[in-house]
């Protein structure tokens, strides 16, 4: 029965120093006090979260306009011209071919 008290009171003086309680209380009064504790520690952890929310909503919406603002640079915009240019030399170059094909198939045989 000795051993049976013993380990109960190291389990309280556990929870008590975790909970920042003394331990002359009674257990009831531990489990109130890391009540209340636990609860204020949840609030913040709320309050905390939902700033993180916040700040990752702006930080979006920054990176959204930074992304829209941001200018072609000096490739990009060569890369685009001579994109058309070989787009207009393709379909020239297809069009002859295919008006060479067709005088070719619709000659006179001899």
């Amino acid at each position: 029965m000795l051993n049976l008290f013993l380990l109960e009171e190291k389990k309280w003086t556990r929870c008590t120093c975790i909970c920042g309680v003394s331990a002359d209380k009674m257990p009831t009064e531990v489990v109130q006090g890391c009540g209340s504790r636990l609860m204020e520690e949840l609030q913040e952890s709320e309050m905390l979260s939902d700033e993180l929310k916040e700040l990752i909503k702006v930080l979006s919406l920054l990176v959204n306009n930074m992304k829209e603002e941001r200018k072609p640079s000096f490739w990009t915009r060569n890369i685009k011209i001579i994109n058309r240019v070989y787009f207009i030399l393709y379909v020239t170059a297809s069009s002859l071919f295919l008006c060479f094909m067709f005088a070719i198939w619709t000659a006179p045989t001899e």
